[in-house]
C-alpha cells in the first residue's frame, strides 16, 4: 500500500514534470498518462516513441550543433520516382518476368532488381550510388517515403547495403503520422539546415523553401498487357542525369551555407536563404557569377 508521503512525492513529480519523452502515452519520467500534450510521434526511432515539442526542439538544437561542427547539413530523400521506380511483380507482363538481376555497379542502364520478399521489381535511378556517396560527405541523410515499412527497408538495403548513409533515419507511412503529405515535424533536424529532394511538390506544402523538385523518374509503363519497360523509356532512363544535376546543386547549397570565416557561428544561418538566392540566379541568369554552374532546371523558384 502506498503511503501518504509516497503519494505526495509522486504528485509533486507529476506536477513538475515537463513530459518530454513518453512511450504509449506514458511519460518516461513521471509515469503519468498523457493524452492532450502537444507531441510528435517518432515511430521510425521506436514504434511507440513520442516527444513533446519542447524536447524535439531541444534535440534539434543539440543535433544542429554537432552538424555545424562537422560542416554538414541535412538531406531528406524521397524514394519512388526520385531515387527508384518500382512495380509489383504481378503487374509485369510475361516477358518482363524474365528479368535478370543486375550487378551493384553504378551504371546508367543497370541496377534492376527483384525484391522477392515484397514481390516488387525495382529500377534504381542512374548514378544513384554515386549520388549517395558524394552527398553523404556533405549531408546527414534521411529517407522519407509514403511507402510501407517492408518496402522501404528493402529499397534502403539496395541503396545502402553497408548501412553507411541512413542508419535508423528511414521514415515511412507507418511511422510518419500524417495521412497525406509529408512534414518536417517528425524529423530531428533543424529546419534552417534541411534540404528536401522529392518529385512531388504537393507533398511538402509547408516546406517549399526547403524543397528541390526533381523530374520524375520512370522505367516501367502501364499498358493493356500489364506493366512493361518499353524501349523508349529504357533509352530515356539511360540518359537521365537528374541526380547528377541535383548533386551539383547540393554542393553549391552546402558551399553557400558554409561560406566565409571558418570560425563563424553557422548556427545563425539559414539554408533556405541560400536556396532562395540560387533560385533568383536561375530565374535571372544575368545575376549568376561567371563560370558558376547551377544545372538544376527542376529547382523550383518560389
Amino acid at each position: 500500500m502506498v503511503s501518504e508521503e509516497e503519494s505526495s512525492d509522486v504528485y509533486v513529480k507529476m506536477e513538475k514534470c515537463s513530459h518530454e519523452v513518453f512511450i504509449e502515452e506514458i511519460c518516461e519520467n513521471c509515469e503519468q498518462h498523457i493524452d492532450t500534450i502537444c507531441s510528435f510521434k517518432l515511430g521510425y526511432i521506436h514504434k511507440d516513441y513520442t516527444v513533446s515539442t519542447e524536447e524535439r526542439d531541444r534535440l534539434r538544437f543539440f543535433c544542429l550543433k554537432k552538424m555545424m561542427e562537422k560542416k554538414k547539413l541535412y538531406l531528406i530523400l524521397d524514394l519512388d520516382h526520385t531515387l527508384v521506380h518500382s512495380v509489383r511483380t504481378n503487374q509485369l507482363s510475361s516477358d518482363e518476368l524474365l528479368i535478370e538481376t543486375d550487378s551493384m555497379q553504378d551504371i546508367a542502364n543497370g541496377c534492376l532488381f527483384k525484391l522477392e520478399l515484397v514481390e516488387m521489381v525495382t529500377k534504381l535511378r542512374p548514378f544513384v550510388r554515386t549520388f549517395l556517396k558524394e552527398a553523404s560527405d556533405l549531408y546527414e541523410m534521411y529517407i522519407y517515403t509514403r511507402g510501407n515499412l517492408a518496402y522501404a527497408y528493402n529499397i534502403v538495403k539496395l541503396l545502402d547495403p553497408e548501412n553507411k548513409y541512413f542508419g535508423a533515419r528511414v521514415i515511412t507511412r507507418d511511422a510518419c503520422g500524417e495521412e497525406h503529405g509529408k512534414s518536417l515535424d517528425r524529423v530531428l533536424a533543424a529546419e534552417n539546415a534541411v534540404v528536401i529532394l522529392d518529385d512531388l511538390q504537393a507533398a511538402w506544402t509547408k516546406h517549399l523553401q526547403n524543397l528541390i523538385l526533381i523530374k520524375k523518374f520512370f522505367y516501367f509503363e502501364f499498358g493493356n498487357n500489364g506493366v512493361t519497360s518499353p524501349a523508349a523509356l529504357k533509352e530515356e532512363s539511360k540518359t537521365d542525369l537528374g541526380l547528377v544535376a541535383v548533386l551539383n546543386l547540393l554542393q553549391q547549397i552546402h558551399q553557400g551555407f558554409f561560406a566565409g570565416d571558418a570560425d563563424a557561428d553557422f548556427k545563425g544561418r539559414d539554408v533556405r536563404q541560400v536556396m532562395n538566392r540560387l533560385r533568383e540566379e536561375i530565374c535571372c541568369p544575368e545575376r549568376r557569377v561567371k563560370q558558376k554552374r547551377i544545372q538544376a532546371e527542376e529547382f523550383i523558384p518560389l
